[in-house]
């Protein structure tokens, strides 16, 4: 379901939302590079006329792909009312494309985002935004080849940080840029190897298959559904290589993508795979956080977006946050074979309170 148009206001997904505090929102996926940000000119910004009136055309030739200030300021007040903070992905790929439509042919154009970044330093919920992201997989099939305009663009968007969240009153609260919301060891190895010193935690995206395919009805019903912490460890030593001050997360995933799978990752059979998955990352330093798709939305959400009850996976993700702690004891691994997925098992010391 698309933040543009989910019901922010709904008493039982702020309260859900609430259940997992403190908790980190991301606002990005898919769609991400191809949303445009109305926004009017003010006295406080730097906006032109003619720059507004740009983008105000385009909300109207496509308001489904639009982000108006009002609904921003409800994605805000959602988020602090939850206990919440927001990464937002800015768009990269619609602002590299010249007038034919194709991608990656200029510069990153960065008036949209900074027109963004600069009315959000002014809203009075501003502390609820973490971070900024910069493009949605912008190297997946072949979108993006340029990599040297991507780690521009990102240098540019550190001084546009830097610049907008200058004054004493809102410095301490300056958003971090996270990146490169890449997919697969390799690419984001390559990435990370251009961005590292550009970004200020790394993030990529971690699913085992596609919700389409049949093989993830069989992946659910084996053993293979168990994860093992190397699953995460070549991340791990990519983030400690190319990173002055190492930090990771998995910015995106599930167990399927393409909205899941109906009646598996919606599932208590997927549940299984969520809570093993929490204790594997859990021992994968400089892993951190997991941002679990969807609260809302496909059948991976958390939150159904037609009744707006909590589904399986919410439990999990309740009970991690409540009961366990910090400090990971584990995994305890079989002797008779150490890659074994039945033969291990996970402890957590108990969390605060």
């Amino acid at each position: 379901s698309s933040v543009i148009h989910a019901d922010l206001s709904h008493p039982n997904l702020i309260a859900a939302a609430a259940g997992l505090s403190p908790l980190f929102i991301r606002v990005g996926g898919s769609q991400a590079d191809n949303v445009i940000y109305n926004i009017m000119t003010t006295s406080n910004s730097t906006t032109t006329v003619e720059e507004a009136n740009r983008f105000a055309k385009a909300c109207d030739k496509n308001p489904q792909l639009c982000l108006t200030m009002q609904r921003w300021e409800e994605v805000l007040k959602f988020a602090h009312d939850a206990g919440a903070r927001i990464v937002f992905t800015l768009a990269y790929i619609r602002h590299t494309r010249d007038e034919s439509g194709q991608n990656d042919q200029q510069d990153w154009d960065s008036t949209n985002a900074r027109q963004l970044l600069q009315y959000t330093a002014q809203s009075k919920h501003a502390n609820t935004v973490f971070g900024f992201e910069l493009g949605n997989e912008v190297t997946h099939k072949g979108k993006v080849e340029n990599v040297t305009r991507l780690v521009n663009a990102y240098a540019e968007l550190r001084h546009i940080i830097d610049e907008t969240w200058s004054s004493n009153e809102n410095s301490q609260h300056k958003p971090k840029i996270l990146g490169p919301a890449s997919t697969g060891q390799s690419i984001t190895t390559k990435l990370l190897n251009a961005l590292g010193k550009h970004v200020d935690i790394a993030t990529y995206h971690k699913y085992h298959g596609g919700g389409k395919s049949e093989s993830l009805v069989r992946y659910a019903e084996s053993t293979s559904i168990i994860q093992h912490p190397k699953n995460f460890h070549g991340i791990s030593s990519t983030v400690n290589k190319y990173m002055d001050e190492p930090e990771v997360w998995v910015g995106e995933g599930a167990m399927a993508y393409n909205s899941g799978r109906q009646s598996i990752t919606d599932s208590f059979i997927g549940s299984f795979w969520f809570t093993n998955l929490l204790g594997a990352m859990s021992k994968s330093r400089p892993h951190t956080v997991y941002c679990r798709q969807a609260l809302v939305g496909g059948y991976y959400e958390l939150i159904s977006h037609e009744t707006m009850e909590a589904m399986p996976d919410y439990w999990i993700a309740h009970l991690w946050k409540k009961l366990v702690g910090t400090k990971v004891i584990g995994p305890i691994i079989s002797p008779q074979r150490e890659d074994s997925p039945e033969k291990y098992t996970f402890g957590c010391c108990k969390g605060p309170g």
